[in-house]
């Protein structure tokens, strides 16, 4: 079991450059899904246990971080700066649309859920224009809800796209990703569904950091095969085993790293060690804030999360207008997480997930303003 204490260092263009070429910096691990409804999506309810994330003592940092990247047991994890965030509902995911149909040579989306027409018309658009498009689709959905991606994997063959279904390893293929010209990836909480930029709270990252935009093709190709990888990278990467240091590890890296405040809104929360790790963080001073989404029923596992947190004197609120569905963890106003992955079991480690963890103050002040209106917002539980 790693240990959580972490120590933070100056980052120094050597070291930055270091960690990230480095082996110390692990890959990631992660998964999720759920009930879809108006693009929403679930795992099929969170496990109480959380596979062995367990805080440090003190669950803070040794010392005051002045930089971007944290230690912790078993290696270095940094984070990436070179980023624009993008709240929805806003445009109704035009600036995503846009980036599509701008691409010069490539477009690769790895999708839990597609319905959205206008995004499928740029895709099939750019295949026409000659440009390598390929498309990886979800095929498994909870139980009872069939293939929802039945259509679009029809409507791209019939147009000749190059259309596959990921593979079945995965318990669902959770991910939110598009990938233009090699060069930006789309690392993103939102489904491309129709309602999804219009009615959800999601958060869209475009990526431009090389190295991360090269580690999510490479994620890409292996899946495009259904060949297993190992990588070592800045992003944070489901299923669990990828790397040392995974998902949830990374994701507590942040928890216990914020000494000033602490804020998590996501889908779904029911993992045992993300929600200790943010009672010690309320226990140790630091004023921790919650947002769930509202609609569904609460699994018995997240009711149980939600009892532990309030117990602690944790706030926390539920939001459904709009919809709660982003998943993003924000500490200190300077360090954050923005991805696929809900805070579950089968998000964590069972799932094909992909998220980013930010350190670009600027862009982390878009969700943190996010974050203030839907708390204002929510309903207390």
């Amino acid at each position: 079991m790693l240990s959580r204490h972490l120590t933070w260092l100056a980052c120094t263009t050597t070291l930055l450059a270091a960690c990230i070429a480095g082996s110390a910096l692990g890959a990631c691990a992660s998964a999720d899904t759920k009930t879809v409804g108006g693009g929403g999506d679930s795992d099929g309810g969170g496990s109480a246990s959380d596979g062995g994330g367990t805080p440090g003592s003190d669950g803070g940092p040794v010392s005051e971080p002045d930089s971007g990247v944290l230690v912790v047991e078993g290696g270095a994890i940094a984070f990436t700066n070179d980023v624009t965030v993008y709240v929805e509902p806003s445009d109704n995911g035009a600036a995503l649309e846009a980036a599509i149909k701008a691409a010069k040579k490539s477009v690769h989306i790895e999708m839990y859920l597609m319905t959205d027409s206008s995004i499928e018309a740029a895709i099939v658009a750019q295949h026409t224009a000659g440009h390598d498009v390929q498309v990886l689709l979800n095929q498994n959905f909870p139980s009872g809800q069939g293939n929802l991606n039945s259509s679009a994997f029809a409507y791209f063959s019939g147009k000749g796209v190059p259309v596959k279904y990921a593979p079945t390893a995965f318990t669902f293929t959770h991910a939110k990703t598009v990938l233009i010209d090699a060069t930006e990836a789309w690392i993103m909480t939102m489904n491309t569904t129709q309602s999804s930029a219009s009615t959800n709270r999601e958060f869209l990252v475009r990526d431009r950091d090389p190295q991360d935009v090269s580690d999510a093709e490479k994620i890409f190709a292996a899946d495009s095969v259904n060949q297993q990888l190992m990588l070592v990278t800045k992003l944070v990467v489901s299923p669990q085993g990828n790397s040392a240091i995974d998902a949830r590890t990374r994701m507590l890296a942040v928890i216990n790293g914020a000494t000033k405040t602490l804020d998590l809104m996501g889908e779904e929360l029911a993992d045992t060690g993300i929600v200790n790790a943010l009672v010690a963080r309320k226990k140790a001073g630091i004023p921790v804030r919650v947002v769930i989404s509202g609609s569904g029923t609460a699994s018995p596992s997240q009711m149980t999360a939600v009892a532990s947190l309030k117990a602690a004197g944790v706030p926390v609120k539920s939001l459904t207008n709009p919809d709660m569905h982003a998943k993003a963890i924000v500490a200190d106003g300077i360090r954050a997480y923005v991805g696929s992955q809900n805070f579950t079991i089968t998000s964590l480690n069972n799932n094909r997930e992909l998220g980013v963890l930010i350190g670009n103050a600027t862009e982390i002040a878009k969700i943190s303003t996010s974050f203030a209106s839907d708390f204002a917002a929510g309903t207390a539980l």
